[in-house]
Protein backbone atom coordinates (compact mmCIF):
# COMPACT_ATOMS: atom_id res chain seq x y z
CA UNK A 1 0.00 0.00 0.00
CA UNK A 2 0.89 3.27 -0.41
CA UNK A 3 3.33 5.44 2.36
CA UNK A 4 1.14 8.79 2.65
CA UNK A 5 2.47 12.04 3.80
CA UNK A 6 2.06 12.99 6.88
CA UNK A 7 0.31 16.68 7.82
CA UNK A 8 2.40 18.86 9.80
CA UNK A 9 0.83 21.23 12.40
CA UNK A 10 -0.08 23.96 11.71
CA UNK A 11 -2.53 22.49 9.06
CA UNK A 12 -6.54 22.95 9.22
CA UNK A 13 -7.07 19.39 9.18
CA UNK A 14 -5.43 18.71 11.82
CA UNK A 15 -7.46 21.26 13.90
CA UNK A 16 -10.70 20.09 12.88
CA UNK A 17 -13.31 17.43 14.20
CA UNK A 18 -13.37 14.21 12.01
CA UNK A 19 -16.35 12.77 10.66
CA UNK A 20 -17.90 9.27 11.42
CA UNK A 21 -16.90 6.44 9.07
CA UNK A 22 -19.89 5.13 7.09
CA UNK A 23 -19.75 1.56 5.54
CA UNK A 24 -16.54 -0.10 6.10
CA UNK A 25 -15.64 -0.96 2.08
CA UNK A 26 -12.60 -1.49 0.12
CA UNK A 27 -12.08 2.30 0.36
CA UNK A 28 -11.84 2.23 3.96
CA UNK A 29 -10.05 -1.35 4.94
CA UNK A 30 -7.15 0.76 2.19
CA UNK A 31 -6.90 4.17 4.09
CA UNK A 32 -6.00 1.53 7.37
CA UNK A 33 -3.88 -0.17 5.42
CA UNK A 34 -2.21 2.95 4.61
CA UNK A 35 -2.45 4.39 7.65
CA UNK A 36 -0.16 1.08 9.11
CA UNK A 37 2.23 1.03 6.83
CA UNK A 38 3.16 4.79 6.78
CA UNK A 39 3.10 4.41 10.37
CA UNK A 40 5.25 1.68 10.41
CA UNK A 41 7.74 3.47 8.38
CA UNK A 42 8.19 6.38 10.08
CA UNK A 43 8.30 4.57 13.63
CA UNK A 44 5.62 5.85 14.97
CA UNK A 45 3.02 4.33 18.07
CA UNK A 46 -0.49 5.30 16.40
CA UNK A 47 -1.34 7.36 13.21
CA UNK A 48 -5.08 9.26 12.50
CA UNK A 49 -6.59 9.67 9.53
CA UNK A 50 -6.31 13.47 9.77
CA UNK A 51 -2.64 13.31 9.97
CA UNK A 52 -2.62 11.74 6.43
CA UNK A 53 -5.19 14.36 5.07
CA UNK A 54 -8.40 12.24 5.65
CA UNK A 55 -10.80 13.83 7.98
CA UNK A 56 -12.60 10.79 8.74
CA UNK A 57 -12.82 9.06 12.80
CA UNK A 58 -10.17 6.18 12.48
CA UNK A 59 -6.88 5.66 13.66
CA UNK A 60 -4.18 2.90 14.28
CA UNK A 61 -2.21 1.96 16.98
CA UNK A 62 0.90 -0.39 17.26
CA UNK A 63 -0.68 -2.20 20.66
CA UNK A 64 2.78 -4.33 20.98
CA UNK A 65 4.57 -1.33 20.92
CA UNK A 66 2.52 0.24 23.73
CA UNK A 67 2.26 -2.88 25.86
CA UNK A 68 5.61 -4.87 25.50
CA UNK A 69 3.47 -7.84 23.86
CA UNK A 70 3.38 -9.20 20.07
CA UNK A 71 0.28 -7.51 19.37
CA UNK A 72 0.53 -5.56 15.90
CA UNK A 73 -1.43 -2.92 14.50
CA UNK A 74 -5.11 -2.61 15.66
CA UNK A 75 -7.68 -0.30 13.35
CA UNK A 76 -10.03 1.73 15.98
CA UNK A 77 -13.17 3.48 13.77
CA UNK A 78 -15.43 5.36 15.35
CA UNK A 79 -14.09 5.21 18.52
CA UNK A 80 -15.90 6.98 21.65
CA UNK A 81 -14.53 6.76 25.01
CA UNK A 82 -17.04 5.00 27.73
CA UNK A 83 -14.90 5.36 30.57
CA UNK A 84 -12.23 7.61 32.17
CA UNK A 85 -10.21 7.35 35.34
CA UNK A 86 -11.11 10.67 37.39
CA UNK A 87 -8.36 13.35 37.50
CA UNK A 88 -5.40 13.76 34.80
CA UNK A 89 -1.23 13.70 35.60
CA UNK A 90 1.35 15.70 32.78
CA UNK A 91 3.17 13.40 30.76
CA UNK A 92 5.70 13.45 27.96
CA UNK A 93 4.58 13.11 24.40
CA UNK A 94 5.53 13.81 21.07
CA UNK A 95 3.52 13.48 17.38
CA UNK A 96 4.13 12.78 14.16
CA UNK A 97 2.79 15.38 12.94
CA UNK A 98 5.20 17.91 15.02
CA UNK A 99 8.08 15.90 14.31
CA UNK A 100 11.14 16.73 17.03
CA UNK A 101 8.97 18.28 19.61
CA UNK A 102 8.25 16.44 22.90
CA UNK A 103 5.78 18.20 25.38
CA UNK A 104 3.67 17.40 28.83
CA UNK A 105 -0.29 17.41 28.34
CA UNK A 106 -2.59 16.43 30.77
CA UNK A 107 -3.76 12.36 30.78
CA UNK A 108 -6.17 10.53 32.31
CA UNK A 109 -4.35 7.00 34.05
CA UNK A 110 -6.82 4.88 32.56
CA UNK A 111 -9.51 4.84 29.78
CA UNK A 112 -12.02 2.60 28.27
CA UNK A 113 -12.88 3.01 24.67
CA UNK A 114 -15.54 1.33 22.29
CA UNK A 115 -15.13 0.96 18.60
CA UNK A 116 -15.45 -0.89 15.20
CA UNK A 117 -12.72 -2.86 13.93
CA UNK A 118 -11.65 -3.03 10.43
CA UNK A 119 -14.09 -6.57 10.30
CA UNK A 120 -17.12 -4.29 11.93
CA UNK A 121 -17.02 -6.01 15.27
CA UNK A 122 -17.91 -3.81 18.44
CA UNK A 123 -14.90 -4.72 20.42
CA UNK A 124 -14.12 -2.46 24.33
CA UNK A 125 -10.52 -1.97 24.90
CA UNK A 126 -9.50 -0.75 28.83
CA UNK A 127 -5.95 0.54 29.36
CA UNK A 128 -4.20 1.88 32.44
CA UNK A 129 -0.82 1.92 30.61
CA UNK A 130 1.46 3.50 27.98
CA UNK A 131 -1.72 2.49 25.85
CA UNK A 132 -4.09 4.63 27.43
CA UNK A 133 -1.83 7.81 27.03
CA UNK A 134 -1.47 6.89 22.98
CA UNK A 135 -5.12 5.99 23.02
CA UNK A 136 -6.16 9.45 24.43
CA UNK A 137 -3.50 10.99 22.12
CA UNK A 138 -5.39 9.52 19.02
CA UNK A 139 -8.78 10.48 20.44
CA UNK A 140 -7.32 14.11 20.51
CA UNK A 141 -6.77 13.81 16.74
CA UNK A 142 -10.15 12.77 15.96
CA UNK A 143 -11.86 15.64 18.09
CA UNK A 144 -9.24 18.30 15.88
CA UNK A 145 -7.19 18.72 19.46
CA UNK A 146 -3.30 18.19 18.77
CA UNK A 147 -0.91 17.97 21.62
CA UNK A 148 0.48 21.10 20.81
CA UNK A 149 -3.15 23.01 22.21
CA UNK A 150 -3.18 21.15 24.93
CA UNK A 151 0.26 21.72 25.98
CA UNK A 152 1.49 24.75 27.64
CA UNK A 153 0.41 28.41 25.69
CA UNK A 154 3.86 29.76 26.36
CA UNK A 155 5.56 27.22 24.09
CA UNK A 156 2.57 27.44 21.13
CA UNK A 157 3.70 30.25 19.50
CA UNK A 158 7.39 28.59 19.32
CA UNK A 159 6.19 25.22 18.24
CA UNK A 160 4.37 26.94 15.57
CA UNK A 161 7.47 28.61 14.14
CA UNK A 162 9.23 26.18 14.56
CA UNK A 163 6.82 24.09 11.98
CA UNK A 164 6.59 26.38 9.74
CA UNK A 165 10.06 26.87 8.96
CA UNK A 166 10.10 23.06 8.77
CA UNK A 167 7.47 22.71 5.90
CA UNK A 168 9.01 25.85 4.18
CA UNK A 169 12.34 23.17 4.21
CA UNK A 170 10.41 20.66 2.91
CA UNK A 171 8.69 22.94 -0.29
CA UNK A 172 12.29 24.93 -1.01
CA UNK A 173 15.07 22.03 -0.54
CA UNK A 174 12.82 19.14 -1.69
CA UNK A 175 13.61 17.37 1.87
CA UNK A 176 11.39 14.57 2.53
CA UNK A 177 9.06 13.90 5.60
CA UNK A 178 11.37 10.81 6.37
CA UNK A 179 14.78 13.75 6.60
CA UNK A 180 12.91 15.95 8.83
CA UNK A 181 12.07 12.96 11.63
CA UNK A 182 15.99 12.31 11.45
CA UNK A 183 16.53 15.80 11.49
CA UNK A 184 14.18 18.23 12.75
CA UNK A 185 16.39 21.25 12.80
Amino acid sequence: MPIREILIWPHPILDTRSLPVGEINEDIKELADDLIDTCDIVGGVGLAAAQIGVSLQMFVLNIGMCNGSKDGYETFINPRVVNLSPGTEKVEEGCLSVPGVSIKVPRHKSISIEYTTIDGETETIKSNSLLAQALQHEMDHLDGKIMVKLGSSIKRPIIRQRMKILKRRMNTENVTYHDVIRNPE
